[in-house]
């Protein structure tokens, strides 16, 4: 009688299998952890970008509603041409509206810091705040732009926010657009 052998399974690994793991994870994980951490780095840049784009679209789409339905930009009672503008005018229902910024101090982890938010009026109501918490208004400039007889055709303006983190520092994200909103032919100055 002829004795069959069978094969035994085999059970775990073996010591020189084991270091050839150990040695393959030690290579691949650090190139693994820091493709992870560019990957988290640059994620964190393009979301600050991101959401200050959206808001200064929503801002900025607001705004050109707002104007082309606009009785009267009331230029005297207007700031233009600086980082702060002021622009007053008044709707279809003869409301005045006011879009400016304002400071506020804001209390961070580290350190108090002031930022100015854009904010819209409307009538006697409480303003509303147009730009989040945690971004800053660097820049809200408005010129007039005019036709060849000088009369007002539209508004350029210019905004740009800068993103804070939790502790009030500025992070390297920031956002700049620049737009020209046409007005209404029955659109009046004051």
């Amino acid at each position: 009688m002829k004795q069959i052998r069978t094969k035994q399974a085999r059970r775990g690994f073996t010591l020189i299998e084991t270091i050839i793991y150990i040695g393959l994870l030690a290579i691949i994980l650090p190139m693994l952890s820091l493709s992870l951490l560019r990957l988290n780095e640059q994620f964190n840049l393009i979301d600050p970008r991101t959401r200050m784009e959206q808001k200064a679209s929503l801002v900025l789409s607001e705004l050109t509603n707002e104007l082309t339905n606009a009785e009267s930009i009331d230029i005297t009672n207007s700031t233009f041409g600086t980082d702060t503008s002021v622009l007053v005018f008044k709707d279809d229902n003869s409301q005045t509206i006011i879009l400016d910024t304002e400071e506020f101090t804001e209390d961070f982890s580290e350190v108090e810091q002031t930022v100015r938010r854009l904010r819209i009026q409307r009538g006697v109501d409480p303003a509303v705040l147009l730009s989040d918490k945690d971004m800053t208004v660097d820049k809200w400039n408005i010129q007039a732009v005019r036709n060849s007889s000088g009369t007002l055709t539209g508004l350029r303006i210019n905004l740009e926010f800068d993103m804070l983190d939790e502790t009030g520092v500025y992070q390297s994200a920031s956002f700049d657009a620049t737009t020209t909103i046409a007005l209404q032919s029955r659109t009046t100055e004051l």
